[in-house]
């Protein structure tokens, strides 16, 4: 918490950026009520839930090999592992949850 104020321009990223992690946890608890309840609109931010980060973060890791190879920088290769393995851990659970919400039984469950 220290930097954060010790430094303006850092106060001034991290403000929004707490605020948007609020908004979305905020969403996460939402959904998993409406899940527990089976609306059909929580099986589908359920879903929608498990793809963006997935998207995010292939276009994460597009941006940094591009920026890492135009500045021939070591900085982008720690960020690159991060996102890397978030990738690796965060597509099967994407392709989980898609399965499990998309089958017929599941689907027929939340009408």
């Amino acid at each position: 918490m220290y930097f954060m104020f010790a430094n303006p321009t850092l106060r001034d990223f991290l403000w929004p950026v707490m605020a948007i992690e609020t908004v979305f946890s905020m969403l996460g608890i939402i959904t998993s009520i409406g899940l527990l309840r089976l609306h059909e609109a929580a099986r589908k931010a359920a879903i929608f839930f498990a793809t963006v980060p997935i998207l995010i973060l292939f276009f994460a890791l597009l941006a940094l090999l591009a920026a890492a190879r135009s500045t021939h920088n070591f900085f982008f290769a720690g960020a690159f592992l991060v996102c890397g393995a978030l990738f690796v851990i965060l597509i099967p659970i994407g392709i989980w949850w898609r399965i499990v919400l998309g089958r017929e039984s599941v689907r027929s469950q939340f009408r």
